[in-house]
């Protein structure tokens, strides 16, 4: 009983979270930025893991056959993993190449959206065709693809960032270079949350292949179910990295939901 009440705080957890994160970007001027649009995707992303993802889980405790997980469960792990593989390939070009970046039209983010969701889209329709030993490689493709992006993209950054470090002037703006540092935050927190999970999928998948005993790979159902709200909990640590490193998107929060005015109100209180 405890394991559904976990999942149902962390899917509470992960539907106000990334509300917030959608408002604030889409409804501030300021924030209405093209470089944003990724973020964007990615918190709506997570959005539909608490509204789905989480919720479908916790059916699918009482009944191990329930389509519905197993359609969108695989489908959303997928399309924010791509989502944090698409936000490394524009940090990697607005580092590289500032000029062009900051002349590039929305067409391209649009484009890297769609390209996204279809391949979640693909991947997830090829795991659900095949067979166990096949779907199992598809898994293992669909997040090791994305996994190969990042750490080379955010590799390739780290080396920019570091050689121009010491060059005065450079083209490269400050602001910019913070909002890198901070999606790197969020990729490696996420990925963080991922490992355990993907660990114990690789390891089921190499046991299959090796016909090993069932005694060999039957993990305490218990340790199954804290990977998965480990895994699950990767849809709401963007918020926090958001709020701590990015004082704009802080600020506009505050402001758009009332804490300010709330402030305010206090200070001008006291005074009188």
């Amino acid at each position: 009983m405890w394991k559904k009440w976990l999942f149902l705080v962390e899917a509470v957890a992960i539907v106000i979270t990334n509300t917030i994160t959608i408002v604030t970007f889409t409804r501030t001027p300021r924030l209405r930025m093209r470089k944003y649009y990724l973020i964007i995707n990615l918190a709506v992303v997570d959005l539909l893991v608490g509204l789905v993802a989480v919720p479908l889980y916790f059916v699918a405790l009482n009944e191990k056959t329930f389509l519905a997980f197993w359609i969108f469960d695989p489908f959303l792990g997928i399309a924010s993993l791509l989502g944090l593989a698409a936000i490394a390939i524009e940090r990697t070009y607005a580092t590289y190449y500032p000029f062009k970046y900051r002349a590039i039209s929305k067409t391209p983010y649009i484009i890297g959206i769609a390209v996204v969701w279809l391949t979640a889209l693909l991947f997830t329709v090829s795991i659900l065709t095949t067979g166990f030993v096949e779907s199992g490689i598809m898994i293992l493709t669909s997040i090791s693809v994305p996994l190969v992006i990042i750490i080379c993209a955010y590799f390739l950054i780290w080396i920019k960032l570091s050689c121009m470090r010491s060059i005065l002037g450079h083209t490269i703006s400050q602001r910019d270079r913070k909002l890198s540092v901070t999606l790197a935050i969020v990729t490696t927190v996420s990925l963080i949350t991922w490992v355990p999970f993907m660990a114990y999928s690789v390891y089921l998948t190499f046991c299959y292949i090796q016909r090993c005993e069932t005694s060999s790979y039957s993990w305490s159902v218990n340790i199954v179910h804290m990977f998965k709200l480990l895994h699950y909990g990767n849809s709401f640590v963007d918020f926090a990295v958001y709020s701590f490193r990015m004082r704009n998107f802080r600020t506009e929060m505050a402001r758009m939901f009332g804490f300010l005015n709330c402030k305010n109100s206090v200070q001008n209180y006291n005074l009188k």
